[in-house]
C-alpha cells in the first residue's frame, strides 16, 4: 500500500519526483552497468531537476553544512566564554571600590565643611584594608571568587549583587553537563532545595544506569515521574536517556577540547568550586557510567574558532550542540554515498539546519526505489533489483532523444533514397500520370491542366494528359547487425559507454519507428557473442586477463610481442585462464555475415564501432593472439569482409580513435567493401551514427 506523505507548502520545496522523472535521471547511470544501486548512489550524489521539481544532490547538502560549520568556528570566539562572568565581577568590585573611596572621603570633607559625627579612625582603617584587600586579588576568575567569598562587603548592593552571581554560578555548574540548567517552578524554594533535589536526580539517575550496565531493567516512568525538572525527561525509555545524556557529555568534552589551555582550566576550576563535593562525585559517577554504555570510545572533537563575537557558556553549550548535530548530518548523508540507504537520515534535523528543499531532497531519495516499482520500472527479486522491459525500453528512448538533442537539423524523417517508389508516404512533389503508378490524385493540378487547355466554362473535360498524381517516398527495408568492440580498451575514454548508448538509442529508433527494419547486436573480443539489447546496460569491456600481465608495464599498458595459440573452444567454454581483452574482428564479422545471411532484406548492413586494429583471429579451431596486430590477423580480417561484401552487405564503421594504423586498416576496409568510414570521438558517436542510419549520406567524414 502506497504511503502519502504532507508538509507545509513551500516555494522551495520541489516536491515529489514521478517514477518517471526518476527513471529518466537514472538512465544515463543504468547505461554504464545496469547496477540499480549504483545508479541510485549516482543519482542521489548528483543533483537533478525535471521541470519545476528538483532535488538536491548530497554533494550539494554536504557542502552546504561543511559551509553552515565553518561560519560559525568564523564567527565566535570561544575563549570568551566567561567574560560576562569577569564582566558582571568586574561591575560588582568597581561598585565596592566607588564605596570605598566615598567613605575614605568623608573625613576629609567633615573637617573643611565643619561637619560632625566623622568615621573613627577604626572605621577608616577597616576601609582602607578593604581597599587593599581589592587592590591585592588574584588575576584567576577563580581565585577572586574565593576570595571574595570570605570579603565583607561594604557596599550592601554590591553585596547583593556577589550574592546572585555566586547563585548563578552554582545553577551553570550543576546544569553544565545537562545543557539546562533545573528551573523551579516554586519561586519560594532555596538555593539548598534545588541542590538537594540537583543531589537525589544524580543518585537515582546513577542507580538507573547503575542497573543497565548490571543488565537489569530500568524503571524509567518512575524516574520520570520523580524528577519532572530532569532536561532529558521527555525521552521515552532509559535508552534514548542514555543516548542523550552521552551527547550532551560528548558535547560538553568538545567544549572544553575546544578551549585554549588557560582557559579551560579556569573554567574547570570555575565549576568544581561551585559545586559541593556530593555533587562532585555523583557527577564523576555519571560520566563513568554513560562510558561503559558507549557502544565505542567516542572521539573528542577539537573546534578550532577563529571568530571575534563574544559568547556565553550556556551560547556555547547550545553551540556544541548545533556542530555536534551538522556533524551527525554530515555523517549520515556521507552514509548514503557509501552504502546508498537514506533511511538514516533524520529529516526532521535536516530541515532545521538546510530548510524544506533539503528535506524534501531526502524523502525522494527514500521513495525512490518505492516510485520505480510502482511506476514498472524495477522489480524486486531474490538476488535484489531487476530491471523491467520497460525499463530498458525507457533507457533506448533517453539515449535516442539525447543524441536529437545534438542533431542540428529542423527535421528527421525516415530511410531517405533518391529512388521514387509506391511504398512511403505521399510527398508534395508532383508528377504526369503515368500507367502503373498508384492513383494518388493532385485534383488542383489536374483541373488546372484541363481549363488551361479547354478554356473556361463547365462542364470540364478531362483527358489523360491532364491527370497530375503526387510522388510517394521510397521507403528501404533494412537489416542492420551492430557490431560492438569489447575489448579491453573500449574501457577507455568512455569508448564502450558511448556505444552501448548509441545501440540502445538504435535499437530504440528501429522498433519505434520502422517495425520492417531488423536490428541485432554482437560483441566481439576474443571471441564473439550476440547480445540482447536488453542485455547492454549489464555489458562491460573484457578484461585482458592475468596472461597479459606478463606482458605489462607498471602503468599496466601492453608491451612487447604476444603471440599465444590457443583452442577456440576452449574460448568458447568459458575457461577462466584465456585473456578475453583481444580483439577478434574477424569472429565478430563473420557471425554478423552469418546473421545477415539469414534475412530476405534488399539492404543489409554492418555498423561497426571499434577503437583499435584487430589483434586476434581465427583459423580452422586455432585463436592467433598476437600484438602488437601482425599482417596474419589483419588479411585474416580482410578475408571476412571480401565474404560480406560478395553477399552485398555493407561496413560502415565508425573508428573512436585517431591512428595512423587503424586508419591504413579502414581503409583498405572501405576500399574493398565501398562502406563509409566514420572518424569520431565518443561524445559524438550517436550524432553521426542515428543520422547516417535516417539518412544514408554518402560521405566520409575526416
Amino acid at each position: 500500500m502506497r504511503t502519502y506523505r504532507y508538509f507545509e507548502w513551500t516555494a522551495a520545496s520541489g516536491g515529489q519526483l514521478s517514477g518517471d522523472q526518476l527513471m529518466d535521471a537514472l538512465s544515463d547511470y543504468l547505461t554504464e552497468d545496469g547496477d540499480i544501486a549504483r545508479a541510485m548512489q549516482m543519482l542521489m550524489q548528483r543533483r537533478m531537476s525535471s521541470g519545476e521539481q528538483k532535488m538536491q544532490g548530497l554533494r550539494d547538502m554536504l557542502e552546504q553544512l561543511r559551509k553552515r560549520k565553518q561560519q560559525q568556528l568564523e564567527k565566535y570566539d570561544l575563549n570568551s566564554l566567561l567574560n560576562d562572568i569577569r564582566e558582571k565581577l568586574d561591575n560588582i568590585l568597581q561598585q565596592e571600590r566607588q564605596a570605598i573611596d566615598e567613605q575614605l572621603q568623608q573625613p576629609q570633607t567633615a573637617a573643611a565643611e565643619d561637619v560632625s559625627p566623622t568615621p573613627s579612625q577604626q572605621q577608616t582603617a577597616m576601609t582602607e584594608q578593604r581597599r587593599d584587600f581589592l587592590d591585592n586579588l588574584p588575576n584567576s576568575l577563580t581565585e577572586q571568587l574565593q576570595a571574595l567569598r570570605q570579603y565583607d562587603f561594604l557596599d550592601e548592593q554590591a553585596s547583593q549583587a556577589f550574592q546572585e552571581l555566586l547563585k548563578e554560578l552554582q545553577q551553570r555548574a550543576m546544569g553544565a553537563q545537562l545543557n539546562a540548567p533545573p528551573s523551579s517552578s516554586d519561586s519560594d524554594r532555596s538555593a539548598a532545595d534545588d541542590a538537594q533535589a540537583q543531589r537525589d536526580m544524580y543518585r537515582d539517575l546513577n542507580q538507573q544506569l547503575q542497573e543497565k550496565v548490571d543488565g537489569c531493567p530500568t524503571d524509567f516512568q518512575q524516574f520520570k515521574e520523580q524528577h519532572p525538572q530532569f532536561p532529558s525527561a521527555q525521552e521515552e525509555n532509559a535508552e534514548e536517556l542514555i543516548q542523550q545524556l552521552q551527547q550532551q557529555l560528548q558535547q560538553w568534552r568538545s567544549l572544553l577540547e575546544s578551549l585554549s589551555e588557560p582557559v579551560r582550566r579556569e573554567l574547570e576550576q570555575l565549576m568544581d568550586t561551585n559545586l559541593e563535593a556530593e555533587l562532585q562525585a555523583q557527577r564523576a559517577d555519571l560520566e563513568n557510567l554513560l562510558d561503559q554504555l558507549a557502544e565505542k570510545k567516542p572521539t573528542l572533537q577539537r573546534y578550532r574558532f577563529k571568530g571575534r563575537e563574544e559568547i556565553s557558556l550556556e551560547q556555547a553549550q547550545m553551540l556544541m550542540e548545533q556542530l555536534q548535530q551538522l556533524e551527525a548530518l554530515e555523517k549520515q548523508l556521507e552514509g548514503i554515498r557509501w552504502n546508498g540507504d537514506p533511511q538514516q537520515v533524520d529529516t526532521d534535523q535536516l530541515r532545521d539546519q538546510l530548510g524544506d528543499e533539503a528535506f524534501q531532497s531526502v524523502q525522494n531519495m527514500k521513495d525512490i526505489a518505492s516510485e520505480l516499482e510502482e511506476a514498472g520500472y524495477i522489480v524486486k527479486t531474490p538476488d535484489g533489483l531487476q530491471l523491467t522491459p520497460l525499463a530498458m525500453r525507457k533507457i533506448g528512448q533517453k539515449a535516442l532523444r539525447d543524441i536529437f538533442f545534438f542533431i542540428k537539423r529542423d527535421r528527421l524523417g525516415d530511410h531517405d533514397t533518391r529512388q521514387r517508389g509506391g511504398i512511403g508516404m505521399p510527398t508534395e512533389d508532383n508528377k504526369s500520370y503515368e500507367f502503373g503508378d498508384p492513383l494518388l490524385l493532385d485534383l488542383g493540378a489536374t483541373v488546372f491542366n484541363a481549363v488551361s487547355r479547354e478554356g473556361t466554362g463547365t462542364p470540364v473535360s478531362l483527358q489523360l494528359d491532364d491527370f497530375v498524381v503526387r510522388r510517394q517516398e521510397f521507403l528501404s527495408h533494412t537489416s542492420t547487425v551492430i557490431l560492438i568492440d569489447m575489448s579491453g580498451s573500449m574501457a577507455w575514454n568512455n569508448c564502450f559507454y558511448a556505444a552501448k548508448k548509441v545501440a540502445l538509442a538504435l535499437d530504440n529508433l528501429v522498433r519505434s519507428t520502422f517495425p520492417r527494419d531488423t536490428l541485432q547486436i554482437v560483441g566481439f573480443y576474443t571471441a564473439a557473442e550476440e547480445m540482447k539489447a536488453t542485455d547492454l546496460p549489464y555489458v562491460k569491456p573484457k578484461s585482458f586477463g592475468y596472461n597479459a600481465s606478463l606482458y605489462s608495464d607498471y602503468y599496466d599498458m601492453l608491451m612487447g610481442y604476444i603471440d599465444v595459440q590457443l583452442d577456440y573452444r576452449d574460448v568458447v567454454r568459458g575457461r577462466t585462464n584465456i585473456p578475453q581483452g583481444f580483439t577478434n574482428m574477424q569472429q565478430g564479422l563473420r557471425m554478423a555475415e552469418q546473421m545477415l545471411s539469414k534475412r530476405q532484406s534488399p539492404n543489409k548492413q554492418i555498423i561497426l564501432i571499434t577503437d583499435g586494429q584487430p589483434t586476434a583471429h581465427c583459423e580452422g579451431d586455432r585463436l592467433y593472439l598476437q600484438y602488437p596486430p601482425s599482417q596474419r590477423t589483419i588479411t585474416a580480417t580482410l578475408q571476412e569482409v571480401k565474404r560480406c561484401t560478395l553477399k552485398g552487405i555493407a561496413i560502415n564503421t565508425f573508428m573512436l580513435a585517431k591512428s595512423y594504423y587503424l586508419e591504413r586498416f579502414v581503409d583498405q576496409m572501405t576500399k574493398i567493401n565501398r562502406g563509409r568510414a566514420f572518424y569520431t570521438t565518443p561524445e559524438q558517436l550517436g550524432e553521426y551514427l542515428v543520422v547516417d542510419y535516417l539518412a544514408k549520406k554518402r560521405r566520409r567524414i575526416a
